[in-house]
């Protein structure tokens, strides 16, 4: 559904809506990693992930035709359109994982996926937080912290789980489930690192307009 502003209160909101959609992508991820689902309910669980993907896709389109029409933003196009291209990576790569659990089948998800999840739970949430400030160019220095903490956490998992499951196999199955965990992982990580990214723009954005 198109939400297109005609304020620049409303032009906030189409970020605090994109931000709410990123945060429940990511626990239904999580959710989709940490419970024992059965196949129904994860294809329902994906489903709704993908669902909230496409709602994104049309935030980010309603965000571009605002940039190419008449509506003055509050700060520059390229910084607005940066900032949503950014958002919406983190639900892209929570898509792709959602995408690997329906098209693998990984027996035991390990441990540290549900690591991985918990963390990109946690920093979507402080995402949501952190664009509240945005429409008064307020820094959220605390968040900023938060966010490079989860990111380290997240970069120390990502090592660890690779190291572990690749001096694990001793065959060719244990290795094609190895490279399978190792993208699993791997996806997640990338959206910790979106978030990071998406950190830095606001930062930078608040920064110029203060």
């Amino acid at each position: 559904m198109s939400i297109l502003p005609q304020s620049k209160k409303e032009f906030y909101a189409l970020f605090h809506h994109l931000a709410g959609l990123i945060y429940a992508s990511s626990a239904l991820f999580h959710e989709l990693i940490s419970d024992s689902l059965d196949p129904k309910q994860s294809k329902d669980t994906i489903a709704e992930i993908i669902a909230r993907e496409k709602q994104a896709d049309q935030t980010l389109k309603d965000i571009a035709e605002l940039v190419s029409g008449k509506f003055v933003t509050p700060f520059s196009s390229q910084e607005t359109l940066h900032l949503a291209e950014l958002m919406d990576n983190i639900l892209d790569q929570i898509e792709n994982g959602a995408d690997l659990i329906r098209d693998y089948d990984f027996g035991d998800i390990p441990p540290e996926t549900g690591q991985m999840s918990a963390l990109l739970a946690k920093g979507c949430q402080v995402l949501t937080e952190m664009i509240k400030p945005l429409s008064d160019f307020r820094h959220p220095f605390d968040m900023y912290a938060e966010i490079r903490e989860l990111e380290h956490k997240a970069d120390v998992i990502n090592k660890a789980a690779i190291a572990k499951y690749y001096h694990a196999t001793s065959n060719f199955e244990e290795f094609k489930r190895w490279f399978i965990i190792r993208e699993l992982i791997s996806t997640q990580e990338k959206a910790v690192d979106a978030l990071r990214d998406v950190s830095n723009i606001l930062r930078r954005i608040i920064e110029k307009h203060v």
